[in-house]
This record gives C-alpha cells, structure tokens and sequence, in this order.
C-alpha cells in the first residue's frame, strides 16, 4: 500500500511540473538589444560608461522585470560586475529603454585614461512570467526566469 502511495505521488509531481513547464513556455522572454554606449561621468580615477538598453515585451500580457546581473570587459579585462534592480513592467506588445551603468576604474586598466577602448557588456536579465502559477513560485522563491544579454561598443574616454 505505501509502494502504491508513494507511486501516486510521484505521479501527481510529474504532471503538476508538466503542466506548469507548459504553462510557463508560451511566455516568451523580453529581447534586449544595446542601442548606444557612452562614458556619462568621469573623475582622475574612474569613468562610468552607460549602456542605453532597448528592452521589448513580444508577449500581449505585461512583463514585470526583476535584476539585471551583468559584468563589463574594457580591452579584453573583466573590469566591473554588478546587479540592478529594474523595478519597471514592460507593458503587452511594447518596448522600454534603460541606462546601465558600469564603474571602470582606470587602475584596473593599467592606468589609461583616454582613448578609444572595446567595451564588453554581458549578463542576464530576470523577470516574472505573467500568470497566477507564475506569481505563487515568485512567492515561493522559486528562481525567476532569466534571458541572456551581450553587445560591443568602441567608446572613447576622456581625462575630466
């Protein structure tokens, strides 16, 4: 009789996660895309370079965004990571933009303070699928859906 329990139980897990990994698939994740990158602020010691992220909903329901956890690479060098809370929904079908800064500090580059250098963003972007289901994991801590961000730019730094 316990082999039989046990047995019914397990297969009432297996088609609760069925169900729930099919009802979380038709969501489909945000698109981030780097539009622009530039240094926003500048000292002797550091410059702050800020990536302008376009961020689009494909799905016809509202997508509440999480944390951005990504790293920035200046010349080949991993320089900075860090996470950011967004706090924002990205409404049904549209699209939002964001600045994402990144501190680099100038002793992690062996000291250069001008010029053009290849900056590197990469990271992932967490976020809550719609859905009643979908709001009892998040209340459960149940890891959040992620998606996966890169892009390149050449930006130019400058002594303050």
């Amino acid at each position: 009789m316990i082999v039989r329990m046990s047995l019914f139980r397990t297969v009432v897990l297996i088609g609760f996660f069925t169900i729930l990994l099919a009802g979380c698939s038709s969501t489909q994740a945000p698109r981030i895309s780097i539009v622009d990158a530039s240094v926003s602020e500048a000292t002797d010691e550091a410059v702050v370079v800020s990536f302008l992220l376009k961020l689009e909903n494909p799905n016809n329901q509202p997508l509440p965004l999480r944390d951005f956890e990504y790293s920035l690479s200046v010349d080949g060098k991993q320089v900075f990571q860090g996470r950011r809370s967004v706090e924002a929904t990205l409404q049904q079908e549209a699209d939002y933009t964001l600045l994402l800064p990144a501190v680099v500090p100038f002793r992690r580059l062996g000291g250069t303070t001008s010029g053009i250098h290849s900056c590197v963003v990469s990271g992932q972007l967490s976020y809550v699928a719609p859905g009643q289901l979908a709001e009892v994991l998040t209340d459960l801590r149940w890891p959040a859906p992620t998606t996966n961000f890169s892009g390149a730019a050449q930006v130019e730094f400058s002594s303050p």
